[in-house]
């Protein structure tokens, strides 16, 4: 079985980091522990960098007091620029080998890794979902064997069911949540969850990060309070479309780079719905693919084969985060000889769709045709989105 850590995060001066001072300058250094899943703990040092901020923010209902073993990962802010003595690619954005450690630099940003894996220094401004994806690697290894894979996708309570959504980015999984949740369900995850072959689904509570169309499009969420800056980027992002025009997309790309901020704002589900529920763990009735139809103005759904969602999941999956650790592995074994990274994801995957094949093979599974619309009240989406799920959820009965 799998055993998550459900707990709300620490109010604020009631946390259980460690702090201590740095050998370079007696600088405090932060140093907190989080659970990600089934005892797995990572341990993330310093501050002042998003490539640690947001790793803390995305794990703070996971986060731990220090055991005082060994965590199963590091991973630490570090301004310390490597200088690899091989690299593979141009000088700034290139794979490298610096000693004993693996390096990755990318428009002026840079991580560097142990030959295990375990041990994880980043720039202040390292993208931290490429951190996320190298713990997540390491936690799904450890889940594979006991029967567990990864899914990318939301997953609720509805209507007297349970439904996993899974999608790319920007096919709605978040709005179909936030649908569910105003209609009174309950949420196992907005973006991931952990599945078996038997239909069991645990949740995966890691914040969201929502955009002023959600806001607008849900009348009753919660909005933070923003500033002066942010409120006059959302106002831009709002009136201009990409696809309108040369200057639109001009305007898009210079508000991103000189006026928002980092580009995230974690908020946990809670913080944005009124009384929303969390569901650590339920038994899967139905798994409907959401898929983006921007001819489309209404929510329709097809009939999908499990085989045919299972080749979906695998494209999902790839896209997400595969692709990146498949090339990080592959130039990771060119630079160390005898390294096995890439042979230990093929086999992962083999195991993983082993579960992936057998749970859709046990589940009702559709296909379901989501509008791409930005404002979801306006255009009608929330209420064609809720009947669907309700119709959905009426066809199954729950596993006994």
């Amino acid at each position: 079985m799998v055993s998550s850590q459900q707990s709300a995060a620490p109010e604020s001066g009631e946390t259980d980091a460690d702090t201590r001072s740095d050998e370079d300058g007696g600088r405090a250094s932060t140093t907190t522990y989080h659970e990600i899943v089934d005892g797995f703990v990572v341990a993330v040092s310093g501050a002042g960098g998003r490539s640690v901020d947001q790793l803390r923010a995305m794990y703070d209902r996971q986060q731990v007091a220090d055991s005082g073993r060994e965590p199963d990962m590091r991973c630490e802010l570090t301004t310390d620029e490597p200088d690899p003595e091989v690299v593979l690619g141009w000088p700034g954005n290139c794979y490298g080998r610096e000693g004993d450690r693996f390096v990755v630099k990318q428009s002026g940003s840079f991580l560097t890794v142990d030959e295990e894996w375990r041990h994880v220094a980043m720039s202040p401004d390292w993208e931290p979902y490429h951190t996320v994806y190298l713990i997540e690697f390491a936690v799904r290894r450890r889940l594979a064997p006991k029967g567990w894979a990864l899914l990318h996708g939301c997953g609720f309570e509805f209507n007297g069911g349970t439904v996993l959504c899974p999608s790319l980015r920007g096919a709605g999984k978040t709005n179909t949540l936030f649908s569910v949740l105003q209609a009174g369900g309950s949420y196992l995850s907005d973006d991931r969850v952990w599945v078996n072959g038997d239909g069991e689904v645990r949740g995966y509570p890691i914040p969201v990060n929502p955009h002023t169309e959600q806001y607008q499009s849900f009348p009753g969420l919660i909005e933070p309070e923003v500033s002066t800056q942010e409120q006059l980027a959302e106002r831009i992002n709002e009136y201009c479309d990409p696809g309108r025009s040369v200057l639109d997309k001009g305007v898009l790309f210079l508000t991103t780079r000189f006026v928002s901020g980092d580009g995230r704002s974690f908020r946990h589900i809670e913080e944005i719905v009124p009384d929303a529920t969390y569901v650590p763990e339920s038994d899967t009735n139905r798994v409907a693919l959401l898929r983006s139809a921007p001819r489309q103005s209404t929510v329709t759904v097809e009939d999908m084969s499990g085989e045919a969602l299972a080749r979906a999941l695998e494209m999902i999956h790839h896209y997400e985060w595969n692709d990146l650790l498949a090339e990080y592995f592959l130039a990771f074994d060119s630079l160390f000889p005898g390294g096995d990274r890439s042979d230990q994801l093929e086999r992962l995957l083999a195991t993983e769709q082993a579960v992936f094949d057998e749970l859709l093979e046990a589940v009702e599974t559709d296909l379901v045709l989501v509008p791409r619309e930005r404002n979801w009240r306006e255009s009608g989406t929330i209420d064609d989105m809720r009947a669907t799920l309700e119709r959905l959820t009426d066809s199954v009965s729950r596993p006994q």
